[in-house]
């Protein structure tokens, strides 16, 4: 059995104390360690996270721009579909009338074609009369018909 003394046993209890000093130590410089290593990785996501919404901040811009280039193209093109419609109302009014216009022009070309087969019928009748009567002129006999027109230009 060993004596120890007081000075041994604060010795023994100091030495403990600074061993466990040392652990405390340790321990806090690992969890110094892991806070700054957590501190580290936290930082690094917070910069990807901000590259990350600098890019979809920069690609958002970009599809805003082209969006509103989209929309000013269908604005444009909306005026040039309701351009293109009003004309196509104005050709087919415009169609619609030479379309009457041309009957009309046929139905007096019809009317002028019976009319002169008509009148060749009239004057051939009436150089006839005129050959088989043997005497007079054409003026009389057209003066003796009623409502015929000068003919001396046409003989």
């Amino acid at each position: 059995a060993l004596h120890t003394g007081p000075l041994q046993r604060h010795s023994i209890s100091a030495g403990a104390e600074v061993t466990a000093l040392r652990e405390e130590l340790e321990k806090a410089e690992e969890e110094l360690a892991a806070a700054k290593k957590d501190a580290f990785l936290a930082n690094q996501a917070r910069n990807k996270a901000e590259s990350v919404l600098g890019e979809i901040q920069s690609e958002a811009a970009a599809l805003r721009t082209q969006n509103d280039n989209l929309s000013a193209e269908k604005k444009r093109n909306m005026q040039d579909l309701i351009d293109t419609k009003n004309e196509i109302q104005v050709l087919s009014q415009r169609k619609l009338e030479v379309e009457h216009n041309l009957r009309v022009s046929q139905f007096r070309e019809n009317e002028a074609t019976v009319f002169l087969r008509q009148f060749r019928r009239f004057y051939r009748r009436l150089l006839r009369n005129k050959a088989a009567q043997g005497t007079g002129s054409t003026g009389e006999i057209t003066a003796k018909v009623p409502g015929v027109p000068d003919l001396n230009d046409l003989i």
